[in-house]
Parts: C-alpha cells; structure tokens; sequence
C-alpha cells in the first residue's frame, strides 16, 4: 500500500488521496505530476470532478517518463458531508527496455574523461529500462561540462528517443559535438602593488592551457 494523504475538513485542509499499486520512483513520480492532491476539501465539487478526470492521463505521463507505456488504473472517488477521498490502484506493467543506445562524443572531448564518465554514469545501456529523465540529464551534463571547459563551439547533432510500446523497446541515439577546446591566451596583469612574479605564483594557470571556468 502507498499512500499519501492529507487529512481534516478545516480551512485549507486537503482530502486523501490513496495510491496503491507502485511505489519507489514510479509513486513519486506519479505524486508529483498529479494535481488532485492539490485541491483541498472545501473546494468546489466540479474542480475536484475535473482533476479526478485528469488524474489518468497525468498518472500515464508520469509512468512514460519512467519506461512504463501500458499501465491500467482503477479509480474511484466518493464525496462526504465533510470532504472527499480519491483512491487509484496503478498496475504499470511491464517496463520498455532500451534496445539500441547510439551515443557519441565528436570533436577534441572524444578524449576527454570528464565526458566519458558522464556517459558512464547516465543508465542508458542496453537492457536498461527506459528512463527519460535519464536522457535529459545526460545533455545537461554534457552542456554544462562544455561550458565549463572551454568547448565554446559545442552543440548537439542528434538527439531522438524511437519507442516502440508493442515491442517494449526503444532506441536511444545521441550525438554531441564539442568542437575544439579553446585555451587560455596571453595573459596580462595592470595592477602597480605586486610583482609580476609573485602574481604569477599564484596564478592556478598558463598560457596555452586548455580553458576550464574553475581555474
């Protein structure tokens, strides 16, 4: 059983709502995308209608995001003098895996660890179950990381999710193009306090140095 709820009948008060069926990050996903939650026990019957009508398709969007495209819900929902109580009973069913995984560093970060760990540890491997969010966070890093390395001229080629529901398969392909790294140039200092010399000492950096923001 799974439940989240949240219960009285006073002002601002919220009604329950059951979930059972899933847990982990399949119910926390699902929470989060749901709206019914949100309406408390004084809120007009026709909202709290509404929401009920939409809690399907949201509960759906939420399992696909997660490798899950064929689930089945069973609802209800019953109105009191006092307040109102929704309850969904969620089977899932079984996850898409991912059949086919193309991804691929081009430019000079095709020899640089930082990207090849991201890939490592991004969960698209082949046999892994579909995971969207896993997809979206493997470009973020990859943009983040050409930020901060210098990789100015980085974009992405290609960037596709095939899925296939009736296979239980999906095809992975993405493609990122870094470009060249740019490096630190000449570097000048205009104070008139310290020696150049001991500036330099200091300095974490050098010319010709590939660019890296932490430096």
């Amino acid at each position: 059983l799974a439940l989240w709820a949240a219960l009285g009948a006073g002002a601002g008060a919220h009604a329950e709502v059951t979930v059972t069926g899933i847990d982990g990050a399949l119910l926390a996903n699902v929470l989060a995308y749901m709206d019914l939650d949100d309406e408390p026990c004084e809120a007009p019957r026709w909202r709290v209608e509404r929401e009920y009508q939409a809690a399907p398709q949201e509960i759906g969007s939420a399992l696909e995001a997660l490798g899950h495209y064929a689930p089945a819900v069973e609802r209800s929902l019953e109105f009191t003098d006092e307040c109102w109580h929704a309850a969904f009973a969620i089977d899932p069913g079984p996850p898409v895996l991912l059949r086919n995984v193309d991804v691929a560093v081009m430019g000079e970060a095709a020899g640089d660890l930082a990207f090849a760990d991201a890939v490592r540890g991004a969960s698209l491997d082949v046999g892994d179950r579909l995971d969207h969010g896993a997809y979206e966070a493997l470009k973020s890093r990859w943009s983040e990381l050409a930020i901060e390395r210098g990789y100015v001229e980085a974009r992405l080629l290609e960037n596709r999710i095939d899925v296939y529901p009736d296979a239980l398969a999906a095809d992975v392909t993405l493609h990122f193009d870094s470009g060249p790294r740019y490096r630190f140039g000449s570097i000048q200092f205009e104070q008139d306090v310290l020696t150049e010399r001991l500036i330099r000492a200091y300095l974490p950096f050098s010319s010709g140095d590939p660019f890296d923001n932490r430096a």
